[in-house]
């Protein structure tokens, strides 16, 4: 008899961000092992909605007009008042009883073998302990508030942050003891949680598709693509036009940097607009169609506390990555990404523009990276040590 699994989500799993990357391909995986998948998620109208069909497979959404990512002073007014609740707002402000009344039904009505928290914010859903449960990381948000505290100058997010982060540690000890194990994605937040919680935990090796090579020798473009209402994407982003862009440009008079993502503010829009040589293009539903056209993707990226899937998503196809150090962090391999400090960041653009050679190794490098780490095969290998199957 085929075992059934409960995935509940945080967004509709599209394969459109790197969370839903993950969750997407994971349960792709478990479908051709023969298993039936129940997923229960929020779906966020704002954002795409790349339709997920299977055999064996039952997508049950509830829909929530909004969903807050930027930090700012207006964020907080928004969300003023989940700031007395012990639960932290990261979690709180994602919270919809309609998912959660969806959750506790599908869970009485069958028999699941067992049932996959994907998210940090879906552990408010679980209600018991069991043997049942299992955790899928996906960003450290705890961590990365550490970072976010570091980094931010406004003496007001400073302290909204440690009040969050300080959240998260006392809610991650009082949910975490309720799963029988965890799956982490990188070996920073593995090496956190195992302190954490009794229960067993594991590195889970985060997957993505073979993609068709759209690497183009010829190609001078450079191409950045994530989630737009995200604060580490748009200050990257930031951060490499304000401090590289016009030395570069100099260098490469006719040079276009794409850039791909949902949820773009009108002040981001505004923002880009005043860049020559930029083109903002939100949603693209094939990347093949601007990937192949780039010589080079960029990964600026100034605090991680994960693995950076829109990296993997470029060598997967095949494109040589420029990135900070910081975005490499939980990767198991480097192989066709030329790293770089920040100071660094914009000579490693302009290098890998001017060397051809280079750029072909490093896509070569690329695929051979995605083979070894982050194909199914991988994936086949952590499930076969799990007791699942």
């Amino acid at each position: 008899m085929k075992k059934k699994l409960l995935f509940i989500t945080q967004v509709y799993p599209s394969a459109v961000t790197g969370t839903t990357v993950k969750t997407r391909h994971t349960i792709e995986y478990l479908l051709e092992e023969g298993f039936k998948v129940d997923v229960c998620c929020i779906h966020y109208p704002k954002m795409v909605k790349n339709e997920f069909k299977a055999k064996n497979l039952s997508i049950y959404t509830t829909e929530k007009n909004s969903i807050f990512s930027e930090f700012n002073i207006f964020y907080l007014l928004t969300i003023f008042k989940l700031l007395f609740s012990i639960i932290p707002v990261r979690v709180k402000k994602m919270y919809d009883s309609k998912l959660d009344k969806l959750a506790n039904s599908l869970y009485e009505k069958n028999n699941y073998d067992y049932v996959f928290y994907d998210g940090f914010s879906t552990l408010q859903y679980l209600k018991t302990k069991s043997e049942k449960n299992i955790y899928i990381d996906d960003e450290d948000i705890t961590d990365l508030l550490m970072k976010r505290i570091k980094s931010v100058k406004n003496l007001l997010l400073k302290l909204f942050f440690l009040t969050e982060y300080v959240k998260c540690l006392i809610y991650e000890r009082l949910v975490l003891n309720k799963v029988d194990q965890i799956w982490a994605i990188a070996p920073n937040t593995y090496e956190r949680l195992k302190t954490l919680s009794s229960a067993k935990i594991s590195l889970m090796p985060t997957i993505v598709p073979k993609r068709k090579n759209a690497f183009n020798v010829k190609s001078k473009d450079i191409v950045f693509t994530g989630l737009l209402s995200w604060m580490e994407n748009t200050d990257g982003l930031k951060w490499f036009l304000d401090n590289f862009w016009i030395d570069i440009r100099k260098e490469f008079p006719k040079i276009k940097l794409h850039i791909i993502g949902q949820m773009a503010k009108d002040d981001l829009i505004e923002y880009l607009s005043g860049f020559k040589g930029v083109e903002l293009h939100g949603y693209v539903k094939d990347l093949e169609d601007i990937y192949k056209k780039s010589a080079i993707a960029i990964a600026p990226i100034l605090i991680n506390s994960g693995i950076k899937v829109k990296i993997l998503t470029y060598l997967s196809y095949g494109l040589p990555v420029v990135s900070t150090n910081q975005a490499t962090w939980g990767l198991s391999s480097n192989n066709g990404i030329e790293a770089t400090s920040e100071k660094e960041f914009g000579k490693g653009v302009i290098k890998l523009l001017k060397n051809s050679k280079l750029r072909s190794s490093l896509s070569k490098k690329a695929v051979k990276n995605i083979d070894r780490y982050h194909s199914k095969k991988t994936l086949k290998k952590f499930f076969s040590k799990k007791s699942i199957f």
